[in-house]
């Protein structure tokens, strides 16, 4: 049985030493090799899809909708890796089967010294690098509600002033909840008169629950909003 599959990126950023094998050096799987349904890997032969982004938030989000999910992350500081990154990227897609590699860069500081031979001046960066596989045909089928949540983080809390409720973090792209306009970062406090209190209360709840029809209660820029699908 395949586990609950959604996971929230944690941009926690190493700072250390780095070659250009950080990529390497620095990745932590969301998955053992092989734990996924072989449909959900890059097949032998193909070619993996790698890609810059300028806004790595919202370009995650994108694909998640798109029903791909985090097979796994490299975050590391390290200097300036030129046009071997990309290549990096794909390579790493290729040894973990991901079919898309989502990375960035930034830079940090410029470290200065001496040695023997000289003087030197080295530019150093963040990155992240990000693998994705596609997400089970089965699980596609089960996501009867088309939408996933996270926790609200404190600073949600005190905009809304509770401390109860789930954010929608990814609504499925062509789902029923895509065409009843649930829109990302709604806060859902209810479904099908079941109270939200936190991300657990509405992943339970789709767990036991059989129907297809959904009446959700969200608080949108303030206001709460019925949504019937």
């Amino acid at each position: 049985m395949i586990k609950k599959i959604f996971f929230v990126f944690l941009p926690l950023l190493l700072i250390g030493c780095a070659s250009t094998g950080g990529i390497y050096d620095f990745y932590k799987s969301n998955y053992s090799d092989n734990e996924l349904p072989s449909e959900c890997y890059l097949k032998e032969g193909e070619e993996p899809e790698v890609y810059y982004s300028s806004n790595i938030s919202d370009d995650i989000n994108l694909l998640k909708s798109n029903y791909y999910q985090i097979l796994g992350y490299s975050t590391f500081n390290g200097p300036a890796q030129g046009e071997d990154l990309t290549q990096n990227v794909k390579n790493m897609c290729k040894l973990k089967k991901a079919q898309i590699g989502l990375y960035n860069y930034e830079y940090t500081d410029t470290r200065n010294g001496w040695t023997q031979y000289g003087s030197y001046s080295i530019k150093r960066y963040d990155y992240t690098v990000i693998l994705f596989v596609s997400l089970p045909i089965l699980y596609i089928q089960n996501q009867r509600s088309g939408f996933e949540v996270i926790d609200l983080n404190q600073n949600s809390r005190m905009a809304l002033q509770r401390n109860t409720g789930a954010v929608i973090d990814v609504v499925y792209n062509k789902s029923n909840a895509f065409y009843a306009n649930v829109i990302r970062n709604d806060v859902l406090i209810e479904i099908n008169g079941t109270p939200i209190g936190c991300a657990d209360d509405y992943y339970n709840f789709i767990r036991n629950y059989s129907g297809s029809t959904f009446l959700l209660k969200v608080i949108r820029n303030g206001q709460l909003i019925n949504i019937n699908y």
